[in-house]
């Protein structure tokens, strides 16, 4: 008995995922990477728009070296003018605030220079041949001396400063000689610290990218709670960083919602991106967020993890029934014993191991407790120690209960009735319909009956395979080789399988009381 319902309960489980996760603003592009997902050990995520706001503001400017403050003014406004960043917009909004003001007449003949990952800086040629820039320290730095210029210890202190307080300093210069400092400040998502630690709890290792300066990414880091950070990052740097990672066995989420994090999306085992970032990294990623939501990657990894789970369970329901019905024909094949099951009963068993149990188990919710769990090795063996007693245990039990009836039957009647071929039919669908809670219960916290509502749908595939068996038995004839049963033998048999789902609840439930799980409690 192949267990062809592998393939089926995987598609139904990744095709549940994915609607459920759209329901919750998460808009999956590659349905495998929510199992990879589940297994991911580091999350980089991009700082600016998600672990900040990402609307960065100029709320100060420091003129510096005796510079006149209008006159640091009006470079500051200068250097913007060109900058549709929400922060170059926001110096100039700044500037008019502060008096200064500029019409689109007064750029005649201005060269625009744009900002590149590389220079870090951007600004303007003026007409009158004077060169304004602005931008990271170190960039600026670098220019200024290597035109022979000074970046005095002023200049450093106000630098330093900002970066402390958590603020983006981007500094001024005026024909490479520097004029003062600009002070950007972000604030940090509310909740944020809360949701890494709880992807820390997970096992997963988060790592803050970000173009700041070391001191400014220490700050941030420190208050968001992340484990890591990379600063005055290069979209190499992504790149690299995931390249080590990977080469140390681990498994690597790349976040972020910029046109230059799309290499690294591409690149990470799973690329997520913002709803509000660029279609250049959403079209590069493996998950987009379309409410921006940090919470919705933890959402994620709960589905990804619950439908490994899933899966585990019906692995386990389905070697358990092959386990006792290949042992139980060929002993009974052995023995002399009569064909114990038919080729059209084998039939219906098969549909039950494998259509009916792979909609049951997809069908199973989430469970959040998966999400106290670390990351399970990528070379890990699907069937677990844990696994691998349940199969032998309940395999043996059922083997034993049944091939016990065969021979009862045959030391005190002789040769087998119909009647007694029917219940031994009926047993043995039952012990599978009971099993199904067994499998239902594997590595829970709680009893195969919590969570009722959640569980619908496996409770209707239950009752349509409870409903099926008895239908096949009273109508089936000659076809099925059945015969009806009184209502006493049906509750008989009804009653004592169910002893296999109770017996295996209460063991179970004192496990859990000797020896709590540390995601369970």
């Amino acid at each position: 008995m192949i267990p062809e319902g592998l393939y089926l309960l995987t598609s139904l489980a990744l095709v549940a995922s994915v609607i459920r996760l759209a329901n919750r603003r998460t808009l999956v592009h590659d349905m495998g990477c929510i199992e990879t997902l589940a297994r991911v050990d580091t999350l980089c995520v991009d700082k600016t728009g998600t672990i900040t706001i990402g609307n960065r503001k100029a709320t100060k400017f420091y003129p510096v070296n005796g510079v006149d403050a209008k006159e640091f003014l009006q470079l500051c406004v200068l250097s913007s003018a060109a900058d549709e960043t929400p922060e170059g917009k926001s110096i100039v909004e700044l500037g008019r605030e502060q008096g200064f003001r500029f019409s689109q007449t007064d750029l005649v003949g201005v060269h625009m220079v744009k900002f590149t990952a590389e220079t870090k800086c951007s600004g303007v040629d003026m007409p009158d041949g004077r060169r304004i820039r602005k931008g990271a320290s170190e960039a600026i730095r670098a220019i200024a001396e290597k035109a022979g210029n000074v970046f005095s210890p002023e200049v450093d202190k106000i630098v330093r400063k900002i970066s402390e307080n958590g603020g983006t300093p981007l500094v001024v210069s005026e024909n490479e000689r520097i004029k003062g400092v600009i002070e950007l400040q972000d604030i940090i998502k509310t909740g944020i610290r809360e949701r890494f630690e709880r992807l820390r709890k997970m096992g997963v290792k988060t790592v803050m990218v970000t173009g700041d300066n070391p001191l400014t990414a220490k700050y941030i880091a420190e208050q968001a709670g992340v484990d890591d950070f990379i600063a005055e990052a290069k979209p190499e740097d992504k790149m690299e960083y995931i390249r080590r990672e990977q080469q140390a066995g681990k498994l690597v989420a790349m976040m972020g919602d910029g046109t230059n994090d799309a290499p690294a999306l591409n690149f990470a085992n799973v690329g997520l991106s913002m709803g509000s970032g660029t279609s250049v990294a959403k079209d590069a990623s493996d998950i987009t967020l379309l409410d921006d939501s940090f919470a919705s990657i933890a959402t994620a990894v709960m589905w990804g993890r619950s439908l490994y789970r899933n899966i585990q369970r019906f692995v386990l329901f389905q070697l358990t029934i092959n386990f006792a019905a290949i042992i139980v024909v060929f002993v009974g094949s052995i023995f002399g014993t009569e064909m114990p099951l038919t080729v059209v009963q084998i039939l219906w068993v098969n549909i039950i191991m494998d259509t009916f149990a792979a909609l049951a188990m997809a069908s199973l919710p989430p469970n959040p407790a998966v999400m106290n769990e670390p990351p399970r090795p990528k070379d890990e063996f699907i069937i677990t120690p844990a696994m691998a007693r349940t199969i032998f245990t309940c395999g043996t039990i059922f083997v034993g209960v049944l091939l016990g009836m065969l021979f009862y039957w045959r030391a005190t009647t002789g040769e087998l009735s119909l009647e007694q071929l029917t219940v031994f039919f009926s047993v043995f669908v039952f012990l599978q319909f009971w099993n199904m809670f067994n499998a239902k219960g594997f590595e829970a916290c709680h009893s195969v009956l919590h969570d009722l509502r959640g569980s619908r749908t496996f409770f209707l595939v239950l009752l349509l395979i409870a409903v099926g068996q008895v239908l096949i038995v009273e109508f089936g004839g000659p076809v099925f080789r059945t015969t009806p049963l009184t209502w006493v033998q049906w509750l008989e048999v009804i009653g004592y399988t169910s002893l296999i789902a109770i017996l295996g609840d209460v063991v179970r439930s004192i496990r859990r009381r000797i020896r709590p799980r540390p995601c369970c409690r």
